[in-house]
Order: structure tokens, then C-alpha cells, then sequence
């Protein structure tokens, strides 16, 4: 209530300045208990809204917490089932490392893994690529002929 009387006296006080300096006289009296409930319930509302306001992004920061929270629950969860499977085929895991390893370390077979040498080919050239007796290779001159 105080703060819309000293609202409503503030405005007023300008708004006779104005009227003063047009000519015209000050404001009466009587509008000014119409105008301060006016600004109380302009106030009132103003709180409300906020109120109302405060409230929704209270709800909604639960709301982001609370999916959060379960977000990081079903992580979690994911992680320990992911766990247990790992654990579950420990076992073929290490029989099958094993396996590969003996058949490797044996030789008894060769793993698709193993690298091989490629074989060794001689070169072929032809008479044309024969050196002569200086060392520098021979020319050939024989796709000249077929020119025009």
C-alpha cells in the first residue's frame, strides 16, 4: 500500500507539471484514492506473476534434475550389465587367445595373422633393354620405322 501511494503521488507530481505548464490545472483530489488502489492491484498482480513465475522454473529445475538423475542411472546400469557380459565371456576370450597363441608359438599352423614373404622373381628383359659394352642400356629404334 505505501509503495503504490508514494507510486501514485510520484507520478501525479509529474504529470501536474506537465498539465501546469500546458495551462491546464493540476489533477483533482478526489482520483487520488481511485488511483492508488489502481496501482495496488497492478502491484498485487506483479507479484503474482512473479510468484507464479518463481514457481515454474522451481518445477522445471526438479523436473531437469529429477531426468538427470536418471540419466545417470541408466548409465550406471548400462555400465554393470556391459560388466557382467565381459565377465560372462572371460572365459572364451581367454581360451581362444590361448588357442591362437599355442598354434603360433607351435608352428603346427599358420594363422591367417602371420606374414609371409613374397617370392623372389627375376627380372626378364628383352634384347632391347640389353647393355652394351659401355655400360649404357641399347636403344631401340624400331617403332621409328612405322611413322610417316
Amino acid at each position: 500500500m505505501r509503495e503504490a501511494r508514494e507510486r501514485v503521488d510520484y507520478e501525479r507530481r509529474l504529470i501536474n507539471k506537465k498539465r501546469v505548464s500546458q495551462g491546464l490545472g493540476p489533477l483533482p483530489v478526489e482520483t487520488f484514492q481511485i488511483d492508488v488502489r489502481a496501482m495496488t492491484k497492478k502491484l498485487f498482480n506483479e507479484i503474482e506473476e512473479k510468484k507464479v513465475h518463481f514457481q515454474r522454473m522451481a518445477t522445471s529445475t526438479r523436473h531437469r534434475m529429477q531426468e538427470e538423475k536418471e540419466r545417470i542411472e541408466k548409465q550406471e546400469q548400462a555400465r554393470k550389465e556391459e560388466q557382467k557380459e565381459w565377465e560372462h565371456t572371460r572365459d572364451k576370450r581367454v581360451k581362444n587367445w590361448r588357442k591362437f597363441r599355442d598354434l603360433r608359438l607351435n608352428g603346427k599352423k599358420k594363422g591367417r595373422y602371420e606374414m609371409r614373404a613374397p617370392e623372389v622373381r627375376t627380372e626378364q628383359r628383352s634384347e632391347a633393354g640389353a647393355k652394351l659394352e659401355d655400360g649404357l642400356p641399347a636403344v631401340n629404334d624400331e617403332y621409328k620405322r612405322t611413322w610417316k
